[in-house]
């Protein structure tokens, strides 16, 4: 007769373990990837603030550029959003209206805030960091600062 108590703890435990470590790696991974959307979630919210800072600004160069004035804001933003670096593009969609866009250089992140604009707004792409927004009396330009 085999005695069999030996072979039955020894199984038992080495399926439990086996049981814990597919528990422990389907929970890393679960995690990972909610910290990865709550990631680019961040990395969107900051997008829309820094973008709706420099509708601001350009809007406000717009009034003066449309009264014939001439002004230059400058604007310190970070250089990078969540570890990253971004570009800011304005874009024309149609007559007096526009576009900015802020993109992320690694993950391809993009948010669009549209505006309207009385003068001409210069097509431009600029990297994030200082930035300047230059109105010369007919035209409104964005620059690196």
């Amino acid at each position: 007769m085999m005695d069999n108590r030996g072979v039955a703890s020894s199984l038992n435990y080495i399926l439990g373990l086996g049981i814990a470590t597919v528990l422990v790696v389907g929970l890393l991974i679960a995690g990972g990837n909610l910290i990865e959307d709550q990631r680019e979630q961040v990395v969107r919210n900051e997008l829309s603030v820094l973008g709706q800072q420099m509708v601001s600004d350009i809007s406000t160069a717009d009034r003066f550029t449309a009264e014939g004035g001439e002004i230059t804001i400058e604007r310190d933003l970070p250089k990078l959003v969540a570890g990253e670096h971004y570009r800011i593009t304005v874009v024309q969609d149609a007559p007096n209206e526009y576009s900015l866009l802020l993109r992320t250089s690694r993950t391809d992140i993009t948010v669009q805030i549209a505006f309207r604009a009385e003068s001409s707004i210069t097509e431009s792409s600029v990297d994030g960091g200082s930035v300047s927004i230059v109105g010369d009396g007919s035209t409104v330009e964005v620059q690196n600062g």
